[in-house]
């Protein structure tokens, strides 16, 4: 096997830097409350700052956008790196409107938007569904977590209070705790606002 050009990580920090003011924009522009150093965390986690990327199940681009939510806002090409991210950038914004109607702390509330950016806000419900059926809290994100881990089980995707069935739970689970530790260094180490204009091209 021949040795890349560019290691992966090395490749993923020169796109980061490409990227930088994208983000930031998007995060102004479309997202006025979300750090855009939340959207790069995102980034990262989706897609190593690859615009090409592709997953097994056909999410596309910097964020990893299906075609069925760029088609949601009128957004065909999720290759382009503009596009893409304002895609995303929109999910979240529908995101964020839909969990601001039933989680009220923004801390919480930020959590399961990030497990329903991963799996769906419908998964993310049943779990809710279980909690509650069960006696846990479906408004705190620990509880919840639990019961979307056990939506790769028989015995609960099949609940009757589950209305989206099987979920590889251990996905979104993961994807939260990922995408909040590197936050937390990029808001460490990152500025908000990028000292100069660099445009993806």
């Amino acid at each position: 096997m021949s040795t890349p050009l560019v290691p992966p990580l090395l490749a993923a920090a020169s796109n980061a830097a490409l990227y930088t003011f994208l983000l930031y924009t998007m995060a102004v522009f479309v997202l006025a409350w979300l750090s855009s150093r939340l959207l790069a965390a995102q980034a990262f986690q989706e897609s190593r700052f690859d615009a090409r990327a592709r997953s097994w199940a056909g999410a596309r681009g910097l964020m990893q956008v299906m075609p069925a939510t760029g088609r949601q806002f009128g957004i065909e090409d999720l290759y382009e790196p503009e596009r893409n991210v304002e895609a995303a950038a929109r999910f979240v914004e529908y995101l964020e409107g839909f969990w601001a109607e039933r989680i009220a702390d923004p801390d919480e509330r930020l959590r399961f938007l990030l497990a329903s950016y991963n799996v769906g806000p419908g998964h993310v419900e049943d779990a809710r569904r279980l909690a509650e059926k069960h006696g846990d809290d479906p408004d705190r994100w620990t509880d919840v977590r639990y019961w979307l881990l056990q939506k790769s089980k028989r015995r609960y995707y099949t609940d009757p209070v589950v209305r989206h069935g099987f979920a590889r739970g251990l996905e979104p689970v993961t994807y939260v705790d990922r995408i909040l530790r590197r936050f937390a260094h990029y808001r460490d180490l990152v500025p908000e606002r990028p000292a100069t204009r660099t445009a993806a091209r």
